[in-house]
């Protein structure tokens, strides 16, 4: 298959066009016309997964993250970003990035985020016609601190950060994957008693605590590193490709 090929297959499911505008999605680096045998998924591209792909010999690397944000002045191996764009020129692997479309995408990450941790009767987190977050019931009502338990478990987060009293009553939840604290306020306006997301900021937490709501910070990488099984399986029946998902996938923060 050409790179073409596979990035109309993802841009069906996460169309480009829904994207934020300061976003930098798409093909990022490569030629649409070069064939791929082999995908690496992961959810950054980093030095250590250029490596992998190069070490297994595939010729595109599917990342969340793009490779490339913003514009770029110069470009030497002196720098992290330098080293990359050498090795996958020097290799011809192409790099296709998912971001804020995959986010919103219907299937998506925030789908298989709040399916993941319990949630049914799946909603857009607000009027857009492509939201960011979703928001959904439990089936049965439980309590903040068995609910943090539960999101613990279901994102394997090492370490979890939460505001609310334990003994709340859990039963509508809300959920921005990645870093999404502003968008707690969409979770009170529509009914939620608790509100998933990461990288919570410490003015928003403190408004949250004044507010008596309820916020749970389970880890940038933790509320999106689920996405690539999903991407695997909607790659693996669309082609003929040999698909693997990094094994250099790590949680940036050790805590201790």
């Amino acid at each position: 298959m050409k790179v073409n090929e596979i990035f109309n297959i993802l841009n069906e499911y996460a169309p480009l066009e829904i994207a934020e505008e300061w976003d930098n999605v798409g093909l990022i680096i490569g030629n649409k016309n070069n064939d791929v045998n082999k995908i690496l998924l992961a959810l950054d591209c980093t030095l250590d997964v250029v490596k992998e792909a190069v070490s297994s010999k595939c010729n595109l690397i599917i990342t969340h993250h793009p490779l490339i944000f913003s514009g770029i002045k110069t470009i030497h191996s002196e720098t992290p970003l330098g080293k990359k764009l050498e090795l996958l020129i020097k290799n011809d692997i192409s790099v296709i990035s998912m971001h804020t479309n995959l986010d919103k995408a219907d299937g998506g990450v925030n789908d298989v985020l709040i399916k993941k941790i319990g949630g049914i009767n799946i909603e857009k987190l607000n009027e857009e016609e492509y939201s960011l977050g979703r928001i959904a019931d439990l089936k049965e009502e439980t309590t903040l601190l068995e609910f943090v338990e539960k999101v613990k478990e279901q994102l394997n987060v090492c370490g979890i950060k939460y505001i609310g009293d334990d003994d709340k009553k859990i039963k509508r939840i809300a959920v921005v994957s990645g870093s999404g604290s502003e968008f707690y306020i969409d979770g009170v306006k529509n009914n939620a008693d608790v509100f998933i997301t990461s990288e919570v900021k410490h003015h928003i937490a403190l408004e949250v605590k004044e507010l008596d709501f309820a916020i749970i910070d389970a880890g940038h990488f933790e509320t999106e590193n689920i996405i690539l099984n999903e991407i695997y399986e909607k790659l693996n029946v669309k082609t003929d490709c040999e698909i693997i998902i990094s094994k250099c996938l790590t949680e940036v923060f050790k805590t201790l």
